[in-house]
């Protein structure tokens, strides 16, 4: 045995005798205390992973989705669309889409822009027609029209 070893053991025996609890009894105290503060440190890890991940999802505190910065000025994709539409000339409604340039201009509820589901599901809603041309070498495109109807409207409005 080493040295070291011996006059630990000799310090925890002067322990023992003076508090009249044997060796074992000490050793199984300070194991008690380590697994305390083991399981201690786990659940402050455990709650500071939770409150981490809260923090980048925006449901920290108790602060609702809908104060994040993204959605302040939000308004629904259909409104956003129309608006989009109205400020473009008139030569360039009728042109054929792609739901990835439109996601891009877009802004989302909860995050910087929607996601493409998002996107196509409100302009199907709006009455706009979709296909997929096929290019060549198994790709195809998903390529979005403007109703015909919608282009009507906004001659009649004058825009």
């Amino acid at each position: 045995m080493s040295i070291t070893g011996n006059i630990g053991r000799a310090v925890q025996s002067a322990a023992a005798n003076k508090s009249n609890k044997s060796y074992y009894e000490i050793k199984q105290e300070q194991a008690e205390a380590k697994r305390q503060a083991r399981e201690a440190r786990e659940a402050e890890d455990i709650q500071r992973r939770i409150k981490d991940r809260r923090i980048k999802s925006g449901k920290w505190c108790g602060v609702p989705r809908a104060a994040t910065p993204y959605n302040a000025n939000w308004q629904p994709l259909d409104i956003q669309i129309g608006n989009w539409l109205q400020t473009m000339p008139h030569s360039e409604r009728g042109q054929r889409r792609r739901v990835k340039d439109l996601v891009g201009i877009l802004h989302g509820l909860y995050r910087p822009h929607p996601r493409a589901s998002d996107v196509a599901a409100a302009l199907r809603r709006m009455g706009w027609s979709s296909c997929r041309p096929y290019q060549g070498r198994g790709v195809a495109r998903g390529i979005w029209w403007t109703p015909p109807s919608t282009l009507f409207e906004f001659e009649i409005q004058g825009v």
